[in-house]
């Protein structure tokens, strides 16, 4: 392999490549609308959800419950609601996501140590949001059943008792549990995808519109020179599209690169050699 025949053909794509609008828009500007899209507007976390209550017992007690509720990151209660009815209009139309339905003698059916039901309406138009709903809501549900049941074990005149298991869980590498941060560390692999293999795909459909292939043809370069030579502009390219994700995601999203920089610059561009 001549090295300076790959240097030829690697100085030929950069004047072409700059010359060229449409590759760099691709090279650039794609790859940071990716970002601030996929950063901004899309997002799998469920918060604030929208809860809409109808309380007929209207006792101390129910309005604790839904206070307590309230209170939670994950539940917004939007209003009172006068009836069922009422409740299922503003699930139809998009008012409400879930709906709490208190029965009348729920508290008199607490403090009688009697089954106190409680009726709660999920929408489940969007089934992966309707099941995140479910989950909050029946552990919120629990976590108040283990504190009535505790109650009631105490008025038995029974001693305070504690749980025999207690969970202490710890969430490693994205403690918040927020989406962002493993969808902006995702766009770094599609915009080494893009670069790669969208833009040289690109580059020798424009050999072959333009009719120069021919002319590459009748040069004394192998394929292996050319292959390199078209590919190491590229290379350069999605690098910089990666430390420009890698900043953007710190400044923008606050994602922060904890291990070691160099490591991930040699995994992307092995990963960028197969891409090209």
């Amino acid at each position: 392999m001549n090295l300076k025949k790959v240097q030829a053909i690697a100085k030929k794509e950069y004047f072409h490549l700059i010359r060229d609008f449409r590759s760099l828009y691709l090279a650039f500007i794609i790859p940071l609308l990716l970002i601030l899209l996929f950063g901004y507007a899309l997002s799998l976390d469920v918060e604030n959800i929208r809860t809409a209550v109808v309380d007929y017992d209207r006792t101390q007690e129910s309005r604790d419950f839904i206070s307590k509720l309230n209170a939670s990151v994950y539940f917004d209660v939007i209003g009172y609601l006068p009836d069922s009815d009422t409740a299922v209009r503003y699930l139809d139309r998009n008012l409400a996501i879930q709906a709490i339905v208190i029965p009348p003698d729920w508290t008199e059916n607490l403090k009688s140590d009697r089954e106190s039901a409680l009726q709660v309406i999920i929408d489940g138009s969007d089934p992966n949001f309707a099941g995140s709903t479910r989950a909050y809501i029946t552990a919120y549900i629990s976590q108040a059943n283990q504190k009535e049941l505790v109650k009631f074990l105490n008025r038995r005149g029974l001693e305070k008792i504690k749980t025999p298991v207690e969970g202490r869980i710890r969430v490693w590498f994205n403690e918040d549990l927020e989406s962002r941060n493993f969808i902006v560390p995702g766009i770094i692999g599609l915009i080494i995808m893009i670069v790669g293999a969208l833009l040289t795909s690109l580059v020798i459909a424009r050999e072959y519109e333009n009719g120069t292939m021919e002319t590459i043809r009748s040069l004394p370069v192998g394929a292996a020179e050319f292959l390199l030579g078209k590919a190491i502009p590229y290379f350069f390219i999605a690098l910089i599209d990666v430390l420009v994700a890698i900043l953007m995601g710190q400044l923008l999203f606050g994602v922060v690169m904890k291990s070691s920089f160099w490591l991930m610059i040699m995994a992307s561009a092995i990963y960028l050699g197969v891409a090209l």
